[in-house]
């Protein structure tokens, strides 16, 4: 039947198996070609990018389309620029949803590229920024950059034991608790003595 929730479009087990992004690129329109280049640079090195350009469709709920991107993205980056920081509403708004999955996420990672003499607005003082000269800006380095800290992200979460290795660190503490109680209490029958002797 079609109207059973589990197969209506957009519901939990559907995102499950969405594919997850590396990288959502939060940029104000003016600063498109900047956007553009590192997704281009980001997907050479297979970092999987969602960029409005190629994401964003006519007709979508595009609040809910980027709200849900930045939900299932490992890291946002965001060109913070003159263009950015002067009061558009779609920037403004593209912020206001990282730092709400930020507050719900600590896996999240945020990494704010500052091109021009701007302040960082308060909300992303948390995070280290990496500043670049916009006529000299190394895309490469900034791709290395990025690509570096959605790895340590990932080592971090790795690091981060399962509840198979917890499990299983509880046994062998048990195991060993109970060789312990059985090698204490055999050195005290042995220091008793055998009454019959």
């Amino acid at each position: 039947m079609r109207d059973k929730p589990h197969d209506k479009p957009g519901t939990e087990a559907e995102k499950k198996d969405e594919p997850r992004f590396n990288v959502f690129i939060s940029h104000a329109s003016e600063d498109t070609n900047m956007a553009r280049s590192l997704c281009n640079a980001l997907s050479d090195r297979g970092v999987t990018c969602w960029f409005d350009e190629k994401n964003l469709k006519a007709g979508g709920d595009w609040n809910r389309t980027i709200l849900e991107a930045i939900d299932r993205s490992k890291l946002c980056l965001l060109v913070l620029t003159k263009a950015s920081m002067a009061s558009k509403p779609w920037v403004s708004k593209e912020w206001s949803f990282i730092q709400a999955s930020a507050w719900k996420r600590d896996d999240l990672v945020i990494l704010p590229i500052i091109l021009d003499q701007v302040e960082t607005p308060t909300f992303l003082h948390r995070w280290q920024s990496l500043r670049c000269n916009r006529r000299s800006a190394n895309i490469d380095t900034i791709v290395a950059e990025i690509v570096a800290r959605i790895r340590n992200a990932e080592l971090i979460r790795e690091k981060e034991p399962s509840e198979h290795d917890r499990s299983a660190t509880v046994q062998r503490f048990r195991e060993i608790a109970r060789a312990l109680e059985k090698e204490d209490s055999s050195e005290s029958r042995e220091s008793i003595g055998d009454p019959d002797e």
